[in-house]
């Protein structure tokens, strides 16, 4: 094997991996392959046994493209090409095609009049279940029809099975398959098979083929999924060449036929798992779905029927379910209300989860309130997640940043120490015991979300928004650096600062105090001091009156078990509830969307006008959520206080465009200057300091690094070019010129298509923070077709949480094209 062996800057070296497979995940061995930068080779060789290429050394960012032999030929064919975007770049080829050793079938004639044998699906059939009575897999037989495994099959539906007689069912044929006897030598054949997401790309070969002859494969290309590291994303993603990227968070994975039918617990991979037992999960009826079925006329009057999926909510779940997507929805709804009933564990649907489904649906749904879980609730529960998104970083620990040792240091959340005397931390001599937990408690992290829609969409009125998280873990390092003993924010609690919508002040004393009580006691139901167990508990009034300190230390030993923390937002935040139905089989659960009346709104609280007694209005109608604490608010007024920055959908959007094609909107100027100047109509011409960095005009640096004091004193010739100050023209001159130089320095880092608000929100964050190529999480999934997750990377770009608000807005712009600079 050949690698490039070019000197490569570390800071810009991306180890890339690349595996080939076959539809079903099966390695391909022994295929020679060739990886080209322009027309210069700079990896080549064979695949192993594993079907893995020879890692070799790239340069982030580079485009390069993947070349395989044609079977039985010397020629080389062009299948992919990739964009290394992280140091330790992985990437799985899924070929449309198989290679097998397969025994030549003797000819034994002409069989006569062939007909390939049916099934009529039945009650409570799977394809599992099908395909276990002939003798062939889940996999096999949802290619032989062109569907996915994971497709809903419908009571009545005829399905082709192969030539194999059936133990039991409804399969009917009037011919069977040929006798065979195999030839001495085994061949290497090609032939066309499903496709990665299961659907059929040809006819499967068949037992009754006759001839000697090996079967010429069918033309067709490769899709490529790729697999970020574990250093950029804590989990695979896989994405089509053709379609849009999926990942285990956003799209159940190909089930095999012992999934269908008995699915597995799968347990979120948090570093420093214990071994507690997992809870088992409860057996899943897959049966069909229901459906109505309506004939109906195509546009040019040709017969058809519309079938109808029916909600009858017989896969909805309910009071006495069990299993680990019952444990998520306890975890996940905790902040509506508490939803542990002791002595029952975390993964039982009891009363107390029903009582949280019920103000789930009314205080976020707006629908009536059945205390089942649907699969509409199911998409409110990931919509959720999804508008209120919360970054992970300020919930590490600190102690590496306060002079901790490499030793002492911890990882961000503990080295499960058990007792201060582990760092020679003592009170009055003795130890302190505490276990340092394995991350921080994912009900904390979830019950947190739940008071940041509260606090929006139902207490706006206060007139408060989210700050920031000032301390989460403090490990026993940690401590000791800060002379405390406390032992709640060994992973069970966070302090959250609240500001002023008005002025961005810190809420405190009473104002704070009323808060607390309308959102998290009043809400949440979360106890104002230490005195319940197994519910939220807030620091009392006479400890601290300048945040709100919320924990979960009241929870028993059962409720506090390793699986419930996490180190990271992906494994905090966890799959996609909807993924993780998928992955037990209820089929039917997804594929409900509910069926239950929407309900008005509360009625908004409006000040009351001094003139004249305010009407009552009627109660609008339900309406989702806003996507960030703010989105709700009506724009200031213009006038004294006002941004004087309208709140503006963008132009409808049609197709992606070449970012090459892209430039800033107005409406994208007018969002970068009000985020920069404050509105629209003040104009900075003279030199000012931000964050001790002369300034002038529109967020223009005179020179990227000393205040204009310093400046001015060091007799700085590019201060003098502004001392005197600039017109209004040259102020929008030079702006323009930090537009146009910020686009030309991201062109290079956007490789796939855009949304002009999607290029927008990108101008506004690189102009912000002087460009992209240092926020490799964000262009790794931006550039595999990821919109939705590169969207969430935008939350951890905060300044320590000085800039939530700014990334917030830009979010909303990416992902709902809204342009809204208030702040």
């Amino acid at each position: 094997m050949e690698f490039n062996k070019t000197k490569i800057d570390d800071a810009l070296r991306s180890i890339v991996n690349v595996k080939l497979v076959d539809p079903f995940g099966k390695r391909i061995a022994g295929l020679r392959y060739q990886v080209r930068q322009g027309t210069q080779i700079v990896a080549r060789g064979v695949t192993n046994t594993e079907g893995k290429f020879s890692s070799f050394a790239s340069i982030i960012g580079t485009i390069l493209t993947v070349y395989v032999e044609r079977f039985g030929t010397n020629e080389f064919k062009e299948i992919k090409k990739i964009i290394p975007w992280s140091e330790d770049f992985r990437i799985k080829l899924v070929s449309e095609k198989r290679k097998e050793n397969l025994n030549a079938k003797e000819h034994q004639g002409n069989p006569g009049n062939y007909q390939r044998k049916t099934y009529k699906v039945c009650k409570d059939d799977t394809l599992g279940h099908i395909a276990s009575q002939f003798e062939t897999t889940a996999a096999d037989l949802a290619a032989l029809n062109g569907i996915a495994v994971t497709d809903i099959i419908h009571i009545d539906q005829i399905l082709k099975v192969p030539n194999k007689p059936a133990r039991s069912g409804a399969a009917t044929s009037n011919a069977t398959a040929p006798s065979t006897a195999p030839t001495s030598e085994p061949v290497s054949i090609q032939g066309p098979v499903s496709n990665d997401t299961g659907t059929a790309t040809g006819a499967s070969p068949s037992p009754a083929a006759t001839s000697n002859s090996i079967a010429q494969p069918a033309p067709g290309a490769l899709s490529a999924s790729t697999s970020l590291p574990a250093s950029v994303s804590g989990q695979e993603t896989t994405l089509n060449v053709t379609g849009t990227p999926t990942t285990p968070s956003s799209s159940a994975p190909i089930p095999s036929e012992a999934a269908t039918q008995a699915p597995t617990v799968a347990v979120p991979a948090n570093e420093g798992a214990s071994t507690e037992s997992i809870p088992a999960k409860a057996t899943v009826v897959t049966t069909p779905v229901p459906v109505a079925k309506e004939e109906d006329r195509g546009p040019n009057g040709t017969p058809k029927t519309v079938v109808t999926p029916v909600c009858d909510q017989s896969g909805c779940i309910k009071l006495g379910d069990k299993g680990q997507l019952i444990e998520e929805l306890n975890l996940r709804l905790m902040g509506f209300g508490n939803t542990i009933h002791d002595p029952a564990s975390l993964d039982e649907f009891t009363v107390a989860t029903e009582k949280a489904v019920k103000q789930f649906q009314r205080d976020y749904m707006g629908v009536a309130e059945s205390g089942k879980v649907c699969g509409a609730v199911l998409t409110a529960i990931d919509e959720f997640l999804i508008k209120y998104p919360i970054s992970f970083h300020p919930f590490a620990c600190q102690c590496g940043a306060h002079g901790a040792s490499v030793a002492d240091r911890c990882n961000g959340f503990g080295k499960a120490r058990l007792g201060s005397a582990s760092v020679s931390h003592l009170k009055n001599g003795a130890n302190v015991a505490g276990v340092e937990k394995p991350g921080i408690h994912r009900a904390l992290f979830w019950s947190l979300r739940a008071a940041l829609f509260y606090l929006d969409a139902k207490e706006s009125q206060l007139g408060f928004k989210f700050g920031y998280v000032a301390s989460g873990y403090r490990c026993w390092k940690r401590a000791k650096q800060m002379g405390i003993f406390t032992t709640n924010h060994l992973g069970n609690a966070c302090d959250v600062h609240f500001l002023r919508v008005s002025n961005n002040s810190e809420v405190t004393g009473d104002a704070l105090e009323s808060l607390k009580n309308k959102v998290f006691v009043s809400r949440m139901k979360a106890r104002p001091k230490w005195d319940t167990e197994n519910c939220i508990s807030l620091e009392p009034k006479h400890i601290t009156d300048a945040w709100v300190h919320m924990d979960v230390r009241m929870f028993k030993e059962k409720y506090l078990l390793p699986r419930y923390y996490a180190k990271t937002r992906e494994a905090a935040d966890g799959d996609p509830i909807a993924t993780i139905a998928r992955r037990e089989g209820r089929l039917s659960l997804v594929n409900c969307g509910g069926s239950t009346p929407t309900l008005p709104v509360e009625a908004p609280i409006s000040a009351p006008v001094a003139t004249q007694k305010p009407t009552p209005a009627p109660k609008p109608p339900a309406k989702p959520p806003a996507t960030n604490p703010q989105a709700q608010k009506p724009p200031p007024a213009a006038g004294k206080g006002s941004k004087k920055s309208p709140v503006t959908a963008g132009p409808a959007a049609t197709t992606r465009k070449d970012p090459d094609s892209l430039h800033v909107s107005q409406l994208g100027l007018d969002f970068i200057r009000v985020w920069e100047n404050g509105d629209l109509t003040t104009s900075h011409l003279a030199p000012y300091d931000v964050k001790d960095q002369c300034t002038v005009g529109v967020g223009h640096l005179v020179d990227g690094e000393r205040s204009c004091a310093e400046l001015a004193s060091s007799g700085s010739v590019a201060y003098k070019k502004y001392a005197a100050g600039i017109t209004v023209e040259e102020e929008r001159a030079l702006f323009a010129e930090d537009v146009e130089r910020i686009r030309n320095r991201i062109l290079p880092s956007l490789q796939v298509p855009l949304h002009q608000h999607e290029f927008d929100a990108l101008m506004s964050l690189a102009f912000n923070t002087g460009g992209l190529k240092k926020f490799i999480k964000l262009l790794a999934k931006l550039n595999t077709k990821n919109y939705g997750g590169c969207c969430d990377e935008f939350a951890d770009i905060t300044s320590g949480g000085a800039l939530t608000a700014r990334r917030q807005s830009e979010m909303r712009l990416f992902r709902n094209n809204i342009y809204d600079a208030n702040h």
